[in-house]
């Protein structure tokens, strides 16, 4: 029997087919599934995959008792209760440096978009102001 897994992250839809090759999965994509996955399934769950912004509360956790692991399938764990995992010792773990990259190259398109007065010459664009809103580049 495979162990049995919730997932919580809407990000994982995609990688369902390769998580059931070695879990027995459940999905709750919203609060109303969590709560039914929780009575149908909370009592076999034994980790749940969710992420920073879904999270998981100590209610939730209380609500599968056979749990030992949460993984975030993001760098974040914000929304996840990690007192309440700890005083369970349910294991936590994410996916640090998992965005380095979207960081990088949202850094620097923000750094083109200040330098280059993208949001300004946009703005003039579509006010019909284009001779107005130029700017000369650096």
């Amino acid at each position: 029997m495979l162990p049995e897994i919730l997932v919580m992250a809407p990000a994982m839809r995609n990688r369902l087919d390769a998580l059931r090759r070695h879990f027995s999965v459940s999905t709750a994509f919203s609060l109303e599934d969590v709560s039914r996955q929780a009575a149908l399934r909370g009592a076999h769950v034994r980790g749940v995959v969710t992420n920073g912004v879904v999270g998981l509360s100590a209610m939730q956790m209380a609500a599968m008792p056979a749990l030992e692991i949460i993984v975030s399938f993001s760098a974040g764990h914000e929304n996840i209760d990690l007192a309440a995992a700890a005083a369970r010792g349910i294991v936590g773990a994410n996916g640090r440096g998992a965005n380095v990259a979207s960081v990088a190259d949202h850094a620097m398109g923000l750094l083109l978009c200040c330098v280059r007065r993208i949001v300004q010459s946009d703005a003039g664009v579509r006010r019909a102001a284009w001779s107005s809103a130029r700017s000369t580049p650096p």
